[in-house]
């Protein structure tokens, strides 16, 4: 109930925004920084209101309070009338709204027997937000209440929400984990660690794209000359998949596992995907951090999605490259396609592993023969430049024919046909052409 209540009082707001910012007679360009703010606003306040809960163990208590700030933002929005008097009430609006939702999360997961019926709760939320868009438009153009009903119906559900968390459970901390794991030294750690960069580059890419399309779907309907109603309509259909999605989450996250479930949502937006082989043992591969099942079952499953894969192995003396660990690699990568290009390449210190010997040209050339006698197609020598003979190359697998001529990552020739054809003897050559 909290999440329908939640998002449902969002619907009635956020959707609607652009229209209300456009009926007090602002500017495209205004329009734009104002719808804007939202994103950047939440990156940091998300951040900042989550390790305060986590510091003083109120994560309830600062749920509500941040509720109750939306509630009081929403009675100004009326007031604001000029870009001038809208900006700090966006501003607010976004920084007390934003922290809310994955506080609830948090709360959410804690209680749960399993994690994985996270789905079917959230799903209440989806359910809320395309119930409270469609009704909201309704209440708009059928009965005359005019836009500013969105802010009281927000208002209405916030007051609601504040009553049925007050019952939720606090989260139960274990304390000597939270005073050795909340720190503003161990925050700037995660902030500086590169998968947080990663998943905050990829969250404003996605956000970018999403903002462009849902801060000025509604005004493009409203300047084709559809209704609230139908804006609301447009919105609750295509929140269809994302009920059904979160309500079957669970059972897709246990028949296929999570990554893979992941794996699957971004196969069509991606060709190809290159993945590091480290080694073929695992006891190594958790000395790095990893599990070799989980590396293998990846390569798996990008190639049965139908993507792009190119096999990558850092050849470290003394590490992984026995003959024995070679040839497991080869063959386990030839038995899911010999087409798969698998590319050995020299290891030297650097970075964090600044101990140990450079890759001699003859261990990469040994690693290379062992790949092409497991049956790999495309096997290539890697990070030594005019050292390796022709495995810097691409021939053809049916005629040998010299198709693609390389001095490390400078391509000297291409021959291969538009087509991705050898020109000789027309064999198709594996990988993506257009």
């Amino acid at each position: 109930m909290a999440f329908f209540l939640f998002w449902g009082g969002a619907a009635a707001v956020l959707p609607y925004i652009a229209v209300y910012f456009e009926s007090v007679h602002l500017s495209g360009r205004q329009i734009g920084q104002l719808t804007s703010i939202p994103f950047f606003i939440s990156l940091i306040s998300s951040v900042a209101f989550g390790f305060l809960s986590d510091v003083s163990m109120k994560n309830r208590l600062i749920m509500r309070l941040c509720s109750i700030g939306i509630i009081v933002v929403l009675f100004l929005y009326p007031q604001a009338q000029t870009f001038a008097s809208l900006l700090p009430v966006v501003l607010l609006y976004s920084m007390f709204h934003a922290p809310t939702n994955p506080i609830l999360d948090k709360m959410t997961l804690d209680e749960l027997e399993s994690p994985e019926m996270y789905g079917k709760v959230r799903a209440g939320g989806s359910i809320g937000w395309g119930i409270m868009v469609l009704v909201t438009g309704l209440l708009m153009d059928k009965l005359g209440f005019g836009i500013h009903i969105m802010f009281y119906i927000n208002i209405a559900f916030m007051v609601l929400f504040l009553l049925i968390t007050a019952f939720m459970p606090q989260t139960r901390y274990h304390e000597q984990a939270t005073r050795s794991d909340t720190s503003l030294k161990k925050l700037g750690k995660f902030l500086l660690h590169p998968s947080f960069l990663t998943i905050s580059l990829l969250i404003i890419i996605w956000g970018i794209g999403e903002a462009s399309i849902q801060n000025f779907l509604f005004l493009h309907i409203k300047q084709l000359g559809g209704s609230s109603t139908l804006m609301g309509a447009a919105l609750s259909i295509s929140l269809v998949g994302e009920i059904v999605t979160f309500s079957l989450a669970d059972k897709i996250q246990t028949k296929i596992g999570e990554f893979r479930m992941i794996l699957q949502a971004l196969s069509p937006f991606l060709d190809g995907y290159k993945i590091d082989l480290k080694c073929f043992t695992d006891k190594k591969y958790r000395t790095l951090g990893g599990k070799l099942e989980e590396v293998l079952d990846t390569i798996r499953c990008a190639h049965d999605l139908g993507m792009w894969v190119e096999i990558v192995t850092l050849v470290i003396p003394d590490f992984n490259d026995s003959n024995e660990e070679l040839w497991n690699t080869a063959r386990h990568v030839s038995t899911i396609s010999m087409d798969i290009p698998w590319h050995v390449t020299a290891f030297y210190p650097t970075y964090k592993h600044t101990h140990g010997s450079r890759t001699s040209a003859d261990t990469i050339q040994r690693a290379a023969e062992i790949g092409q006698e497991a049956g790999l197609r495309y096997v290539y020598a890697g990070n030594l430049p005019g050292r390796v003979d022709s495995l810097e190359n691409t021939y053809c697998p049916k005629c040998q024919s010299l198709l693609i001529s390389r001095t490390g990552y400078l391509v000297q020739a291409n021959h291969i046909t538009p087509q991705g054809a050898c020109p000789k003897c027309g064999e198709t050559i594996a990988g993506v052409w257009s």
